[in-house]
């Protein structure tokens, strides 16, 4: 089945220790917006998300939706 895009914006907050304020700064965006996508576990991000998510990590989509693929 896989992983929730939340759950993968949680590892990456944890691996980085990085709060939700500091991904929402980073994405430019509130960190509201963060909380939801941490808790949203029903569907996927749209692409710009998942884009600013990527680049506020420094990773690419792709590596983000192998995560997702990963068990």
């Amino acid at each position: 089945m896989g992983r929730s895009f939340g759950e993968v914006v949680r590892h990456y907050m944890d691996e980085r220790g990085m709060s939700q304020s500091e991904l929402a700064r980073r994405m430019g965006t509130g960190r509201q917006t963060v909380n939801n996508l941490l808790r949203d576990n029903r569907r996927g991000p749209t692409l710009d998300t998942a884009i600013a998510v990527a680049e506020a990590f420094g990773v690419t989509v792709d590596e983000l939706v192998s995560m997702m693929r990963e068990e």
